[in-house]
């Protein structure tokens, strides 16, 4: 069993505390008073609100692998189509179901895109399946540009997928990470997003930290790691106020 030091209580801290807690000595230090990161709940007044992502992605496939560790109730997340992302157009004409046939349908039967605009993306898509992500260092905008993608398309259909995925836009991703989601959403049977039902905190971080305490694990709230030093085999940690030793040996 190995003595490990985990600086950070965000979603990735919280998540390797987690896992390796299962057979290890785990101490984890955050320098805020609550856990979650750039993704957790705070109240304000008589509100509770969120701070980070809304929309996770089904194609999440270790993050959901982690829910399961720490015993998420799967009805706190409501399903959405892409469908219903896009709002392709008009709500009482959507057939919102999750099969990506009817994501086509939903697609063609749009009056918010023109017959060429409709022909150009159902020809991007066929194309798609073929790409070679490897050779495309460029943004994701230059790659949709390069493919003739219209701006209203990329506006739109792209940028909307691109900032429920990566939190950012188009020009700030790389086309292969893009692409690889895009083949993703498209190339499977059921492309689903979740948007959870109850805030972020309850969501994951609290759940996260009762299973890092069962496993018996340490977590160190308002503990700001100033300084590492290594000395005789060990890893000096320093905080405002305490000194942890880890041996390396």
């Amino acid at each position: 069993m190995e003595k490990i030091a985990i600086i950070g209580g965000g979603w990735a801290g919280l998540t390797s505390a987690i896992l390796l807690s299962e057979k290890n000595e785990v101490h984890l230090f955050e320098s805020s008073a609550n856990l979650g990161g750039r993704a957790r709940s705070f109240r304000q007044k008589n509100e509770i609100l969120d701070n980070g992502s809304h929309l996770l992605f089904f194609g999440y496939k270790f993050t959901f692998k982690i829910f399961k560790k720490i015993y998420l109730n799967f009805n706190d997340l409501y399903p959405i189509t892409i469908s219903q992302l896009l709002a392709l157009h008009n709500k009482k004409k959507l057939i919102n179901k999750k099969n990506n046939f009817f994501l086509a349908i939903n697609f063609f039967l749009s009056r918010n895109y023109s017959s060429r605009e409709k022909l150009s993306l159902t020809k991007f898509i066929f194309l798609l399946a073929f790409e070679n992500m490897q050779k495309f260092n460029m943004s994701a905008y230059d790659f949709l540009v390069r493919k003739n993608i219209s701006e209203k398309s990329i506006e739109k259909i792209f940028q909307i997928i691109c900032i429920a995925i990566f939190n950012t836009n188009l020009k700030n991703v790389d086309a292969r990470s893009y692409i690889f989601v895009l083949k993703k959403i498209i190339f499977v049977v059921s492309p689903v997003f979740f948007v959870p039902k109850i805030d972020l905190s309850s969501l994951f971080p609290n759940k996260a930290a009762k299973v890092i305490l069962k496993n018996k694990g340490n977590i160190y709230l308002k503990k700001m790691i100033v300084g590492i030093n290594e000395h005789s085999n060990k890893f000096n940690l320093k905080s405002y106020t305490d000194f942890f030793a880890f041996s390396t040996s």
